[in-house]
Formats: C-alpha cells, sequence, structure tokens
C-alpha cells in the first residue's frame, strides 16, 4: 500500500495520521476537511490498509454515482482490490448499466456480502440501500456485526439518525467529510429537536463530537490542504465559510492561456481575467439591470451560456498544454428550472456539465460558471442565502471560477437582517450563518469589481 509515488496531488500528513490510528485500534475517527482536499483519496488508502490488515471493511456513500466514483478511484490507486458493490436485484437492469459496463460486481443478498466479506473484499453500499434493506442473516430478527470498519464518505452529508441504523454493522468508524457545505436533506418536522446538539437530523459527525460519553473513544484528523482549489480561491473560502478549519489551497502552478480571444458578447474582458498571470480569486461578471424577484432570471442565464460559448471560442490552453474541453467547463445553478434552460440554450455544446449545486457537491471541473443564488433578487429566502450551497459552487474549480451576478446583492442583505425563529438553547442560527457568508462575500466581489 505505497501509491504515493505515483503523482497524487494529495499532502500524505492527511492520510497517514488517519491510517495510524486505525492501526492502533481507535473506535472511532473523524477526519474533517476543505473542499478537494481528496476525500476520496482518503477513505480509498483507508481501504487498502484495512484490506492489508485482513479487516472486513464497508465503505458507505449518499448515491449510487458516489458509490461507483469510490469504486473506480480505490481500483485505480491498488488494482489489486476490487470493490463490491452491494445493489438491489429487481432493478440492477434500470440503475446499473453503467456499472456493469465499468466492470463492477454486485452483492445482491446476506449471502453475497458475507461470500465477499470471506474474499477480503470491500463492500461499498449507498446509505439508503442499508438503511431500508438492513444486512441480516436469512431469518434473523436483528443485525450482524459483519465488519471490522466501516468508512464513511461526505459524512457530514449523513443524518444521526441514519448513521444510528447502521452503526451496528461494524466495531470501528472513519467519518470523512466537509461541514461547510449542504448539510442533510431532511423532509419531517424537525421542530421537537431545534434546541438539541445531539437532534437526530443534523450531521452524524457533529452529533457524536457532542456528546460527551464517546470523547474518549473519538479521534478528530482533520485534512489540512485542498488540492482542487488554487490558493488565491481557498483563501477566501478559508476565512468566509471554515473560519474553524485552517487549510492552504493548491501551489502548483496551474493556468489557462489564451489563444484567439473571441468577442461576440463582450465577455472578452473576463476571458483575459481568467487568462491572466495573476488571475482573481474568482472573476466577477457583471449583467446590467436588476432581474426578477421570483422566477428564472433568464438574462443571467443566457449570459452564462455566453460565457460558456465564449470560453470555447477563444483557443484556451489548459496549463498550456492541451486545449480547453468541454468536458473542462461546468455551469452551476440553484434550481433544476435554471438547469433545464441552460440545457437547451448549450445543447450544441453536449459536453459541458450543466448542475444543480446540490447534485454537483463533490465533483470538479477545471472551469466553473457560476449564478450567484442571490443575484437579481430583491429579497432572500433560507434556501437561496443557505452558506453550504453557495460554498460548494465557489469551490468546484481547479483553475478558474466565473461568477455571474447582478447588482444590489449586498444592499439587499443589508436590509434584510434574518429574524428567523429559533428555538431557546439552539446553538447554531443557521439563518444567521448563510446572511453572514453571502454577505462577506458580496462585499468581496464588490470589492474586487471596483
Amino acid at each position: 500500500m505505497k501509491p504515493f509515488d505515483k503523482g497524487i496531488s494529495i499532502d500524505p500528513k492527511d492520510i497517514l495520521p488517519v491510517l495510524k490510528e486505525m492501526d492502533s485500534g481507535t473506535r472511532i475517527v473523524i477526519s474533517e476537511a476543505p473542499p478537494g482536499a481528496g476525500k476520496t483519496f482518503l477513505t480509498a488508502f483507508c481501504v487498502a490498509n484495512a484490506v492489508d490488515r485482513r479487516e472486513p471493511v464497508l465503505v458507505v456513500a449518499n448515491s449510487y454515482e458516489q458509490a461507483y466514483g469510490l469504486c473506480d478511484k480505490i481500483h485505480a490507486l491498488f488494482p489489486t482490490i476490487t470493490p463490491i458493490v452491494y445493489a438491489n436485484k429487481r432493478r440492477r437492469s434500470l440503475d446499473f448499466k453503467r456499472a456493469f459496463e465499468c466492470g463492477f460486481s454486485f452483492a445482491v443478498d446476506f449471502n453475497d456480502v458475507e461470500q465477499a466479506v470471506k474474499a477480503g473484499r470491500p463492500l461499498v453500499a449507498v446509505l439508503r440501500k442499508l438503511t431500508v434493506n438492513q444486512l441480516k442473516r436469512p431469518n434473523a430478527e436483528t443485525n450482524e456485526l459483519l465488519f471490522r470498519w466501516m468508512l464513511i464518505d461526505e459524512a457530514w452529508q449523513m443524518a444521526d439518525a441514519d448513521f444510528a441504523i447502521i452503526a451496528n454493522l461494524a466495531e470501528g468508524f472513519v467519518l470523512v467529510g466537509d461541514r461547510g457545505q449542504i448539510p442533510p436533506i431532511v423532509k419531517s418536522d424537525i421542530s421537537r429537536w431545534k434546541a438539541e446538539k445531539d437532534a437526530p437530523y443534523r450531521p452524524a459527525p457533529e452529533v457524536l463530537l457532542s456528546r460527551p460519553h464517546l470523547q474518549a473513544l473519538i479521534a478528530e484528523r482533520p485534512m489540512t490542504v485542498s488540492r482542487r482549489l488554487p490558493q488565491r480561491s481557498a483563501e477566501i473560502i478559508q476565512r468566509i465559510f471554515y473560519p474553524r478549519l485552517p487549510f492552504t489551497g493548491s501551489l502548483a502552478p496551474r493556468r489557462l492561456f489564451a489563444g484567439a480571444v473571441v468577442d461576440p458578447h463582450d465577455n472578452s474582458g473576463a476571458v483575459i481575467a481568467g487568462c491572466a498571470d495573476a488571475p482573481p480569486a474568482f472573476i466577477p461578471v457583471h449583467v446590467p439591470g436588476v432581474g426578477r424577484a421570483n422566477g428564472s432570471d433568464v438574462e443571467a442565464l443566457n449570459a452564462m451560456g455566453a460565457l460558456a460559448d465564449d470560453l470555447m471560442k477563444s483557443k484556451i490552453l489548459v496549463d498550456g498544454s492541451r486545449p480547453l474541453e468541454e468536458r473542462d467547463i461546468v455551469l452551476l445553478v440553484s434550481r433544476n428550472q435554471e438547469r433545464r434552460h441552460l440545457t437547451t440554450i448549450l445543447r450544441h455544446h453536449p459536453g459541458i456539465t450543466i448542475a444543480t449545486a446540490n447534485k454537483f457537491q463533490g465533483a470538479e471541473r477545471a472551469i466553473s460558471i457560476v449564478l450567484h443564488p442571490l443575484s437579481g433578487k430583491t429579497q432572500t429566502t433560507a434556501f437561496d442565502s443557505d452558506a453550504g450551497r453557495l460554498c460548494v459552487m465557489l469551490s468546484r474549480h481547479t483553475h478558474a471560477c466565473f461568477v455571474i451576478y447582478r447588482d444590489g446583492i449586498q444592499e439587499m442583505l443589508e436590509r434584510s437582517i434574518p429574524n428567523a425563529p429559533r428555538a431557546l438553547g439552539d446553538s447554531i442560527d443557521y439563518a444567521f450563518a448563510g446572511w453572514k457568508a453571502n454577505l462577506d462575500f458580496a462585499r468581496w466581489l464588490r470589492e474586487s469589481s471596483l
């Protein structure tokens, strides 16, 4: 298990402390990470460490796309390890076409899982599959302890209630995730638990850290370097969204080089800024006018599409070595109706990714084009001002992030100080945190645009 010599752009000092905790038998290891720290790399190394020690290991993901990405990464770094996916047999033909094409094999019942464990193969499962269809021996009333280790990827997206359901499947746990991004989505009424630090809807790592009787069992080993974000962007992201998690960005010399800048939509200034020797942390792209209070801001969306089109026409070289391709660009919005509009106007660029922040969390591209969630708004909502959503949108790029916005964001926030209902004793004011993060970035955006 020595793939550090493969040119992997992740600092071993963010991996080795976690592996040492596993080797020493620590019951719960929590690794908080900034965006782009290499959480999937860390999970892959933890899997290899468990396999080396012949300790059964279960990896829990939040979606099948995430699960397949983990399988790809584990097998790419450690070719002798072939994970097996815990799947639903009845839906194989519909949901697992990609998995079959990639050569993944499946466990569909307890016997398959037991065979995988005996063969020393790591099992990768989706959280919802485990909570709905528990791993039980046929005719058994309770779940069986099958695994020495449970590795939870994107752990801050897992509610404590879900963690409680699956915790009896393993002896030890490694929770890897990002506190600053979109929290677990809970559709039920949570008002009765609002004042409780260990409420079932809160992220599992947050609840574990709040319980005094567990502190002797927990080791915190945070990741300290974002391999994705350039240092210029990491400085802004860390200050606004992660004040309690010191980290640095990548110092790798990443550059975009413009060839012939095409200017049919007056985007030459933005393209040139993104290809400068010392580009800004984020590149503001101003859209004149006030937008609309409700619904989609079609003009701003069209501006996003025009910028993507101009980037493709500008003969940009990535790091001076290869032409910019459609697969290097993502357009990020808040709502599905905005995504659908962009998909229509950019149908001549099928390789460009168009996604909502919720769906694209955990992924990255060389260039991101972001529609500010509050652009054109005359009033804010909890959804639009959520700090995690803005953080996701601003932290997907390795080279450049263009922010599409209209005037008035800072003024709207300053006259709309949140006064959301808050339970007595609730330690976190999420409405205020979102308002403050958006205001801090709006102020930076204005200063950088002057």
